[in-house]
């Protein structure tokens, strides 16, 4: 729940959470925009969360073309295999 405002973040789209904004006017980020915004300044490390997202993941860090500067992390086996066979020469971790 976010502080004066009745939502989950885990039961909210992103148009839900677009609503939000914080003190400066700044609206959540989608994957895409964070990627943009800090424009390859940094390495990353992704913790997914959630299963049947994988293809629209490897399709962003593709077209962002992060794939030399990001380890995908999850704790779900499911998650991790299908990764790998989308995108055998991203790094993973599994723990």
């Amino acid at each position: 729940m976010f502080k004066n405002i009745d939502l989950r973040l885990e039961d909210s789209t992103l148009e839900e959470l677009k609503i939000i904004k914080y003190h400066n006017g700044q609206t959540i980020p989608n994957l895409t925009e964070f990627f943009s915004t800090i424009n390859g300044q940094v390495d990353y490390i992704l913790d997914l969360k959630a299963e049947g997202i994988e293809e629209e993941i490897i399709g962003v860090i593709k077209t962002n073309n992060l794939e030399d500067r990001i380890i995908i992390h999850t704790i779900s086996q499911n998650v991790i295999k299908k990764m790998y066979k989308l995108a055998p020469n991203l790094d993973y971790a599994l723990f």
